[in-house]
């Protein structure tokens, strides 16, 4: 180890060397920045930006595309199901809303939104007008 040490000082204790041809840097320019003038508020103007109230836009009534009844609505939905699911899929109104009941497989869930897309077209969704009653869904599209 001494002999490393011994071998390795020279190199290590010596002045660096100067290159033969130093490299001269580039010079770097940098604008000043822009300097920003507060102009003052006008006497009794409060200084403050306040945000301009806009006319509200009409909205058009939602277009209802079915079902015309709640007695349309089971029709509807068996459709749905029996399309998605196979032939021996029934539609069954439970405490939870609609499911797809398959024998021997168990009840799916039904997606509204996605019923009404199936028998409506892909701009249609579906709202439930009486929260206590799953009868009263329906099928809609934005108007007009």
């Amino acid at each position: 180890m001494l002999l490393i040490l011994g071998a390795l000082s020279p190199l290590l204790m010596r002045e660096p060397e100067q290159p033969a041809n130093p490299v001269a840097l580039p010079v770097i320019s940098i604008p000043p920045l822009p300097t920003v003038i507060a102009t003052p508020a006008p006497v009794g103007s409060p200084g403050v930006l306040r945000a301009v109230r806009q006319a509200r836009k009409a909205t058009p009534a939602p277009v209802l595309l079915g079902p015309a009844d709640k007695a349309g609505l089971p029709d509807l939905v068996g459709a749905y199901c029996r399309a998605t699911y196979g032939g021996l899929t029934l539609a069954a109104s439970t405490a939870d809303g609609w499911v797809c009941a398959r024998l021997g497989q168990g009840n799916t869930a039904v997606d509204m939104d996605a019923m009404c897309r199936h028998r409506y077209g892909a701009a249609a969704w579906a709202d439930l007008g009486d929260e206590s009653d799953p009868r009263s869904w329906r099928c809609y599209r934005d108007g007009p």
